[in-house]
């Protein structure tokens, strides 16, 4: 069993931004653009958000590489 929490060091940027924005909030915005009774369910757009934002503080052009660097950064513990 993998801990999360102990793949990201104590101090690293992400555990700051974690810290100062309250990604709860985007539910709240987004709630109206999103319908219970049609269509599938989504993506959470917590994660998205996420997923953007660390592309951004990565200055990767490409978003598929950056999930890809996601997920081998948790597989490698390469942070």
């Amino acid at each position: 069993m993998v801990d999360t929490e102990s793949l990201v060091p104590p101090g690293h940027l992400l555990r700051q931004v974690d810290a100062a924005v309250d990604f709860e909030k985007l539910h709240e915005i987004v709630e109206p653009l999103y319908s219970e009774e049609e269509g599938r369910r989504s993506i959470d757009p917590v994660v998205l958000f996420k997923i953007v934002l660390l592309q951004h503080l990565d200055g990767n052009a490409s978003l598929r590489r950056t999930l890809r660097r996601a997920e081998t950064d948790i597989a490698t513990g390469g942070f």
